[in-house]
């Protein structure tokens, strides 16, 4: 099979650029997360904010404030982690998931894998990033659904 010279011209002008383009965009800082939750958290008073690593390289976040206890550990969007956070918490914590700034007690699979899909589409090309869906742990004192997650 033969291919045009404006065909084959062509693809060699847009390898270049789509690979130039994306060493641009870079990848994301997988310690970003992380990062942003301590922040928000300190934000909003709580206090000894710590960041660990937990089963590889999936991360949780502890906070207090007074009698208050928030634990916040990321989540799949696939749904194989959603689990963990009940793990980690102790039986009287009420447990809920954040995804894009919303609070759910669960959330479909389905509306988060396709949004998973969708945002890789943007992030390849450079136009987005990582959505965060995180699942949270907080004593029933805590009232950790009316933080304004949608500021992360």
């Amino acid at each position: 099979m033969s291919y045009s010279p404006a065909f084959k011209w062509f693809i060699g002008l847009l390898l270049p650029l789509t690979l130039a383009w994306k060493l641009a965009a870079g990848a994301d800082d997988p310690n970003e997360f992380p990062k942003t939750i301590a922040q928000f958290l300190k934000l909003h008073d709580f206090e000894e904010v710590t960041t660990e690593e937990v089963m590889g390289a999936l991360w949780a976040v502890r906070a207090h404030r007074g009698e208050c206890r928030l634990l916040v550990v990321e989540v799949s969007s696939k749904g194989w982690t959603r689990e963990l956070i009940g793990t980690f918490a102790k039986a009287s914590d009420r447990l809920f998931i954040v995804f894009r700034g919303s609070v759910y007690e669960y959330v479909s699979t389905w509306r988060t894998v396709t949004n998973d899909i969708y945002a890789r589409v943007l992030r390849k090309l450079g136009l987005a990033r990582t959505t965060l869906m995180v699942g949270v742990a907080a004593s029933p004192i805590c009232a950790a659904e009316r933080l304004p997650w949608n500021e992360l």
